[in-house]
């Protein structure tokens, strides 16, 4: 799996172990046939810092969805933060944002 959009965090072993995914660059149809090739690869928890990507802003809220369904599809759990009020109503609007655990986050200066 091309792990170069990962960077993992430290937390105690006692609690889930998130890993701060980026999506702009990844190459996410990739990663999900690996993770749908190999079952016994643990189910990635993946953090999304949705303040400053850039996949978004290029691609659009579609592209970005379809994206985020392809590694959920793979088993991935992904929780999204500092989500704008604009993308968790597309979001809602296309009834995926339970799939994904959005939270809203304060704009930040662009």
């Amino acid at each position: 799996m091309n792990t170069s959009a990962f960077d993992s965090t430290q937390q105690p072993s006692s609690e889930l172990r998130f890993t701060l995914f980026n999506p702009d660059g990844a190459d996410i149809p990739q990663m999900a046939r690996e993770l749908t090739r190999r079952p016994e690869l643990a189910r990635p928890h993946l953090l999304v810092d949705c303040s400053r990507l850039q996949c978004v802003r290029q691609y659009g809220v579609s592209h970005f969805v379809s994206q985020l369904l392809l590694l959920h599809q793979a088993g991935a759990y992904i929780v999204l933060r500092n989500v704008d009020p604009v993308l968790m109503r597309c979001l809602e609007l296309l009834k995926v944002s339970h799939l994904f655990h959005a939270s809203l986050g304060a704009p930040t200066e662009a």
